[in-house]
């Protein structure tokens, strides 16, 4: 995989039943990009003007983008003495692809969310940069339906980044650090 589509690499993971991880939470996904979409579409919201939905968040996305970045470094460097981060995923276990055997450390599963998460916020931040500096341009040019199309293929994005993200702060908060239980004999 070319180097500058490498965190792209997150869309590939699979679970045990060989379904992409992208895909488990599609209903999530579609309401998030409804809920989204609905008022710039129905409504005529402010979306691609200036101070409108995309110039905020593409001003958001880049204090996302660094939020993410570090949590890439210190999951990068956390101490692997700590916890079992370089132990197998044995439970839900995550694969690389479809009929692979070796499933993902946590260490790298957490590294491909928060990479992914990372080229995402950045990328958003500047395609939405460069929607806000030619929408009036381009809605001249382009019948209506192109921005919906636009609206709709963005925020199906900006909803899979908080999905994402969700899931990428449960394992942090929750599932990074979990251990099984361990009987411990009463003479020690």
């Amino acid at each position: 995989m070319n180097f500058l589509f490498y965190p792209l690499k997150y869309l590939l993971l699979v679970n045990e039943d060989g379904k992409r991880l992208w895909a488990r939470n599609a209903i999530a996904l579609v309401v998030l990009a409804t809920l989204l979409s609905v008022p710039f579409i129905c409504f005529s919201g402010n979306y691609f003007g200036e101070r409108g939905f995309l110039d905020r968040f593409g001003a958001f996305c880049g204090v996302l983008t660094g939020f993410y970045i570090a949590a890439l470094v210190g999951i990068a460097s956390f101490s692997g003495s700590l916890s079992s981060l370089d132990d197998e995923i044995y439970e839900g276990k995550i694969l690389q692809s479809a009929g692979s055997k070796d499933g993902l450390t946590r260490r790298e599963y957490v590294s491909a969310i928060f990479g992914y998460l990372s080229f995402m916020s950045f990328l958003l931040s500047v395609v939405a940069i460069l929607f806000v500096v030619s929408a009036d341009a381009a809605q001249k040019i382009f019948p209506w339906w192109v921005s919906v199309v636009a609206i709709v293929s963005f925020n199906i994005c900006v909803a899979h980044m908080m999905v994402t993200t969700s899931h990428g702060l449960y394992y942090l908060i929750e599932r990074l650090y979990y251990q099984e239980p361990k009987l411990i004999d009463k003479d020690d």
